[in-house]
């Protein structure tokens, strides 16, 4: 038996990208709908190890993501949600499990679907 085979190391299983970006999508600020993808429900941008974005892809998105952030198309946190509100006490303490941030304001036409 050769050396060189017993000394390798496996290298692990080849994950897929969980989300991948078409050729046709671009990372744009503006594109919000696509950006929501890629941040958690508290707001912080998903780390590249989760999302499997390649290094470029993954300093894109984080730069759209900021940009985004800075134009006010999407929130930098989440709000809290009252005990008031219908969707509050649905999970444990006390905090909804919402996927995406609900848009306001001029974008309320996006999150129609949602």
């Amino acid at each position: 038996m050769n050396k060189n085979k017993r000394n390798r190391k496996s290298k692990g299983p080849v994950r897929a990208h969980r989300l991948t970006l078409k050729k046709s999508d671009q990372i744009n600020y503006k594109n919000i709908i696509l950006l929501r993808n890629y941040i958690t429900v508290s707001g912080k941008i998903i780390p590249k190890r989760l999302n499997n974005l390649t290094a470029k892809q993954q300093r894109h998105m984080s730069k759209a993501i900021k940009n985004a952030r800075s134009m006010s198309f999407l929130p930098f946190v989440r709000l809290a949600l009252r005990k008031s509100h219908p969707l509050a006490g649905l999970t444990s303490g006390g905090r909804a499990s919402v996927k995406h941030f609900p848009l306001r304001g001029a974008f309320s036409f996006l999150c129609e679907g949602y």
